[in-house]
């Protein structure tokens, strides 16, 4: 409302995105993956969607569904015989969400 002196402060970016981290870090605490993970998918998708134009609502359904895939991915690797793993299953699962984003933000486009 207009003069009813119960404007609301405006939220800066390091707020959102500090309130952002604690609900994806409560997230993945659920999944088992750690704080840097989290961060590096949060930014990698942050990026992209910043690229493309995507809403906040959309950048952060695409944080969660990178989450659940690197667990995916994770989960898959450790299940392989030890001669069939990767190097690290982490980075493996990285490089594919920098694609997987990449390849989503074209496609909002």
């Amino acid at each position: 409302m207009a003069g009813s002196g119960t404007e609301v402060p405006a939220i800066t970016n390091d707020e959102r995105t500090a309130a952002e981290m604690r609900g994806l870090l409560g997230f993945a605490r659920g999944l088992g993956l750690d704080e840097a993970t989290v961060r590096e998918i949060y930014e990698a998708v942050g990026r992209e969607a910043a690229a493309a134009g995507v809403s906040d609502d959309d950048r952060m359904a695409e944080v969660g569904k990178q989450m659940l895939t690197t667990v995916a991915q994770s989960r898959e690797q450790a299940l392989r015989p030890p001669l069939a793993r990767a190097p690290s299953a982490t980075a493996c699962s990285l490089q594919s969400v920098t694609w997987s984003v990449a390849s989503w933000c074209r496609s909002l486009s």
